[in-house]
């Protein structure tokens, strides 16, 4: 075992030196406190890096297909009353949502920003829900209650029970309701007076979409959307404001789930525009016919007026919503409301007027298809007539429309660490007679944590364009999508431990070996330097030695020791 042992014994790369032989100096003590403290520097740093993620990201094809997207947005509009608002989206597959209001909130509120009722029931003024008749309409007073749509039936068992009942006639048959007062449905629900209690209130609203993953478009617009011979039309409620502001604020615009680094560009901007005008795509305000069916009584056999919207002798418009509906389907816009028997009865239109003044948050979210398009929130209803999109102000005779917004928030998709969504807190101040358009490029992006939980969510970026509504739009805020084909992927990941261990080893032996250089440095540096000194003295005391000598003893000089 000796043997083996003093082999192991001369295999030592490290021999030991007798601590006899030690010299220790000042300079050595020094360096070595210098780099014992730059050696803790550097490992507590390397601990710091190893104990948190790095996000790494990589840019993919996105293959994805038949998938939706999730929209989150929150508007609040200083100026326009939440009856007159309505959502609406359009895609490049043709897809349209007319008047959305599956989870979509709304929220009145006063000059001040103070919120005064918060709504769950969508936009425009709160549906009125009465018992179904046998041929679907609703019951009124008495079981054979038949309402009338007001020239908007599609037959001639077609009844209206309810105010709603009515403009959705009318919105089938693309006419817009022009006065909501003379609807007895209307009246008699207190439509009107809903709408006029809500005056000089603004609206927040936030939801999100789910839409097909294809180029298209969503609104937030005025009045309930609807179509009419491919015209895309908006009904405004018979509202006679003298403003259309839709100024408004984007709290927030995404697509998808937020993300670490996630930058929303629309999050938070604020659009003051003037009346008339909205924010987005070309509009044209549609104004109804003047020919309407006349109203019915009270009676059993009640079938109101669709006021000439009516599909058939048969139909029957029993509420201001029916009256509405059927103008709708017919492409008109309704231009006084006061005209109609149902929206009278029902308080329509005292509604839209008591609201006058007020402001409106809608917020919400919407499922769409994952392709591009549009949606948009805009006055009235929408609805289509020839192609053109237009909005049915409901006998709205305001000489500005204000939509001047704040987007609190925009977001397509979820949240995700560092999401950053640019719209998000946004104030618009629009000028009347002007409208607002935004072109979202939307870029999808996965984020993946350290635990593995994946998040599917959006990026955007944003341009904005404003057009006049004299120029052919009506007042609204748009917002134009497009689906980026690139995908971006993050994904959080811990450095490894064998990179984390190679480099605290790099660091000490790296430090070790630098200070024992410096160290040596100096100790020989020193020692050079008292050698010369010592030869210095050593030749001058030699000098003074020869000095000393008598001249005749120079020839017979012999070395011998100093003094």
């Amino acid at each position: 075992m000796d043997k083996v042992f003093n082999k192991l014994r001369n295999l030592d790369a490290y021999p030991k030196i007798n601590e006899d032989f030690y010299s220790r100096t000042l300079a050595g003590g020094v360096v070595t406190i210098v780099s014992a403290a730059f050696m803790l520097f550097l490992f507590f740093s390397e601990l710091r890096l190893y104990l948190y993620t790095v996000t790494e990201s990589k840019l993919l094809v996105d293959t994805s297909r038949g998938e939706t997207l999730h929209i989150n947005f929150d508007v609040t509009f200083p100026a326009v009353r939440c009856s007159m608002l309505s959502l609406d989206s359009v895609d490049i597959s043709g897809e349209q949502h007319f008047d959305i209001r599956h989870n979509i909130m709304k929220k009145r509120i006063d000059a001040n920003g103070t919120v005064i009722e918060v709504k769950k029931d969508g936009l425009g003024a709160p549906k009125i829900e009465r018992p179904l008749q046998k041929h679907g309409g609703r019951l009124g007073h008495d079981e054979e209650y038949c309402g009338s749509c007001f020239g908007a039936e599609e037959s001639d068992h077609h009844c209206c029970n309810s105010c709603e009942e009515v403009r959705e006639a009318y919105k089938k048959k693309g006419w817009a309701m022009t006065n909501t007062d003379l609807i007895d449905q209307c009246k008699r629900e207190g439509y009107v007076q809903r709408v006029k209690d809500e005056e000089g209130e603004g609206c927040n609203i936030h939801g999100s979409l789910e839409l097909s993953k294809v180029a298209g478009n969503f609104h937030i617009a005025n009045g309930k959307s609807f179509l009419h011979s491919a015209i895309f039309l908006a009904d405004l409620l018979g509202l006679q404001d003298s403003n259309f502001n839709i100024s408004h604020q984007i709290n927030k615009l995404s697509f998808g789930d937020d993300y670490p680094g996630l930058v929303n560009p629309l999050d938070g901007i604020l659009k003051l525009l003037s009346p008339y005008n909205r924010k987005g795509g070309i509009v044209q305000i549609e104004r109804p016919l003047q020919k309407h069916g006349g109203r019915l009584g009270h009676d059993e056999e009640y079938c109101g007026s669709c006021f000439g919207a009516e599909e058939s002798d048969h139909h029957c418009c029993n509420s201001c919503e029916e009256v509405r509906e059927a103008y709708k389907k017919k492409g008109w816009a309704m231009t006084n409301t006061d005209l109609i028997d149902q929206c009278k009865r029902e308080g329509y239109v005292q509604r839209v007027k008591d609201e006058e003044g007020e402001g409106c948050n809608i917020h919400g979210s919407l499922e769409l298809s994952k392709v591009a398009g549009n949606f948009h929130i805009a006055n009235g209803k929408s609805f289509l007539h020839s192609a053109i999109f237009l909005a049915d102000l409901l006998g709205l005779q305001d000489s500005n429309f204000n939509i001047s917004h704040q987007i609190n928030k925009l977001s397509f998709g979820d949240d995700y660490p560092g999401l950053v969504n640019p719209l998000d807190g946004i104030l618009k101040l629009l000028s009347p007679y002007n409208r607002k358009g935004g072109i979202v490029q939307v870029v999808p992006t996965i984020y993946k944590d350290i635990r593995g939980h994946v998040i599917n969510s959006n990026q955007y970026s944003v341009t904005e364009h404003f057009k006049s509504t004299a120029e052919g739009a009506f007042p609204g805020v748009f917002f134009f999508y497009d689906i980026s084909p690139i995908k971006v992927t993050f994904k959080e990941e811990h450095l490894p431990f064998l990179h984390f261990l190679t480099n605290i080893c790099a660091i000490i032996g790296g430090i070790f070996t630098i200070a024992g250089i410096v160290d040596s440095s100096i100790y020989y540096g020193q020692r050079t330097i008292k050698r010369k000194r010592e030869i210095g003295n050593i030749s001058a005391c030699g000098d003074k030695a020869w000095a000393r000598l008598p001249f005749s003893d120079f020839t017979k000089w012999e070395p011998h020791a100093l003094d």
